[in-house]
């Protein structure tokens, strides 16, 4: 559903994108000298990511190239911070109607 919602596809081999602003689209499959990684809480994930249940606090990189710069993108989403948002809890003013 996550990547749906950004009009992408992505599966073991290939990411999908959908540009909508000019109908657009282009697609990106694992080939000789570049593959497509998918990495969940710093560990690699050869499932298909569109089929994974994300948790609170996960961290998901999918790079697509030749893997020599995987380490740094790593370590760069393990850097950034995560805000946590506290759960909104419905406030009901007894005004409201149920049936």
């Amino acid at each position: 559903m996550l990547f749906a919602s950004f009009d992408m596809k992505v599966n073991t081999d290939c990411i999908t994108l959908n540009y909508q602003t000019n109908d657009k689209t282009d697609i990106f499959c694992s080939e000789k000298n570049n593959t497509l990684s998918v990495y969940v809480n710093g560990k690699k994930y050869n499932s298909s990511i569109s089929e994974y249940e994300i948790s609170h606090n996960d961290r998901i990189l999918i790079s697509f190239g030749d893997g020599s710069s995987i380490a740094e993108q790593l370590r760069y989403l393990e850097s950034l911070k995560i805000f946590d948002i506290p759960k909104k809890i419905p406030q009901y003013s007894g005004k409201d109607i149920n049936l």
